[in-house]
């Protein structure tokens, strides 16, 4: 079928006319702080996504005042992200078994587990610095909240405040030892979904 003149025209002018696409605005994860005396308890499932799980650090009043035309900026596949007052820390067993390097275990019977960074990486180097400030240092160390799921079909389960107990470089990697602040939480009634977890995961470890 031929077009004519007068339609290739209309097209034309058409496309001129069209109102261009309006930028989202990007809000940096850092410049906003997260409600840390009313986080969820430990052992409570959030959501499927990080956003869930960042929507419940961050007051909800703050997120709502956002511009209707913004969107929060962060790493979106990676397992470590930071906000104004704390880190949060992702773990997704499923995928970690096929990630060796960055393979994370439980210890002392879900007490303490191991995180894998990558200090030549400018999230996981901050991270790090931060997980090695002492109590008395001049400088304010920011709370590590950790989030763990043991699949993609499943939730992500807040675990609480976590500390460094040590860490061991392997090659471009540091494997951290990492203590559960709230630990007793996770062994009362309210926990059993993390026991299962730790229980579930040790299995595995053997199995491999």
């Amino acid at each position: 079928m031929n077009t004519s003149p007068r339609d290739k025209s209309d097209k034309q002018r058409k496309r001129k006319e069209r109102i261009p696409r309006q930028k989202r605005n990007a809000i940096d994860l850092t410049l906003l702080s997260g409600h840390l005396l009313g986080l969820p308890s430990p052992g409570i499932k959030l959501g499927y996504t990080k956003e869930s799980c960042i929507s419940r650090v961050i007051r909800e009043e703050v997120l709502n005042s956002l511009p209707k035309d913004s969107y929060l900026k962060y790493n979106r596949r990676g397992g470590i992200i930071e906000i104004g007052n704390a880190w949060l820390l992702f773990i997704n067993f499923g995928v970690g078994r096929s990630h060796h390097k960055y393979r994370n275990e439980f210890l002392d019977e879900g007490r303490r587990l191991t995180f894998t960074i990558n200090p030549a990486r400018e999230e996981d180097a901050e991270l790090f610095q931060n997980l090695l400030l002492s109590e008395d240092s001049t400088t304010c160390r920011k709370s590590v909240l950790l989030f763990i799921r043991e699949g993609s079909n499943d939730k992500f389960m807040f675990i609480g405040d976590c500390k460094c107990l040590s860490h061991t470089d392997t090659g471009d990697l540091a494997n951290l030892v990492l203590e559960l602040e709230q630990y007793d939480e996770l062994k009362t009634e309210a926990g059993v979904g993390y026991r299962n977890i730790v229980s579930n995961q040790n299995a595995h470890q053997y199995d491999d």
